[in-house]
């Protein structure tokens, strides 16, 4: 007795290994931002990895790590340096055009800014974001100017 499959399945099982098989394929060819600061800006290999170190000294989630890390990247990317070495102005209008033009959302600001302050005080600089800017919620937000004190 020959067991027969409805045609509906068969389809279903070839368009799941296709999948799978797509999936696997974009894995292999797929880079970081963090892979590519560190490969394309100079500089940025040697701070991260005290960056790196002190967040692990400090006992840090991972997700902080790698939220901290993904937005200090894509930053450094952005600017051609590492972040330490661009000025608060473009930092500024760097934060504005992530929020107002290009629509990221209010917690890739919050991270990144916050990125930036751990940043800062790991190459003894103060950083730190205005207290009292408050978005439409009431809450901290895109609306803060970041500042830093050298």
């Amino acid at each position: 007795m020959v067991f027969s499959y409805p045609k509906d399945t068969f389809f279903r099982i070839q368009k799941f290994i296709l999948k799978l098989l797509y999936m696997t394929f974009k894995k292999e060819n797929y880079t970081t931002t963090l892979v590519k600061a560190k490969t394309l800006v100079p500089g940025f290999r040697e701070a991260f990895s005290r960056f790196e170190e002190r967040l692990v000294l400090d006992q840090c989630s991972k997700s902080m790590f790698s939220n901290y890390s993904r937005n200090l990247a894509h930053l450094a990317l952005h600017f051609g340096r590492v972040p330490h070495e661009v000025s608060v102005d473009e930092i500024n209008t760097y934060l504005y055009r992530l929020t107002v033009h290009e629509n990221y959302s209010v917690s890739f600001f919050k991270q990144t800014v916050f990125g930036l302050r751990f940043w800062f005080r790991l190459f003894d600089m103060e950083s730190s974001v205005a207290p009292n800017a408050r978005d439409k919620k009431g809450k901290n937000s895109s609306n803060c100017a970041f500042q830093r004190r050298m």
